[in-house]
């Protein structure tokens, strides 16, 4: 049905890493993200994914004082990802958890 070994990147609506950042900083060290979706082509088959990912970080951040300026870094520590619904061509397909697993990790790999 699907090669996972022949997935090419083609589009998405999902937090980029620089994105992740700025959550990550903006809701204290972990966020869950869901309606997130991505676009694999499979030579001629689209392969659209909808999931959620889970982040969580580390936030070291200095006020500085007369002399430092200022700093900030966070830093992504765990990235999950979580898939709801798998589409072929525009179709709701049923994966197995082992297909499942290699996608997640794909996605998690794009992020």
């Amino acid at each position: 049905m699907i090669n996972l070994d022949n997935l090419k990147f083609v589009d998405g609506d999902f937090l980029n890493s620089e994105s992740l950042s700025d959550m990550l900083y903006e809701n204290e060290g972990s966020f869950t993200e869901k309606h997130q979706t991505i676009t694999f082509e499979d030579n001629y088959k689209e392969v659209t994914i909808n999931f959620e990912v889970y982040v969580d970080g580390t936030i070291d951040e200095d006020n500085g004082d007369y002399w430092t300026p200022p700093s900030c870094e966070v830093e992504v520590t765990e990235k999950e990802v979580t898939i709801e619904e798998v589409f072929v061509d525009g179709e709701l397909v049923k994966l197995d958890n082992e297909v499942l697993s290699k996608l997640e990790k794909l996605i998690e790999k794009e992020l």
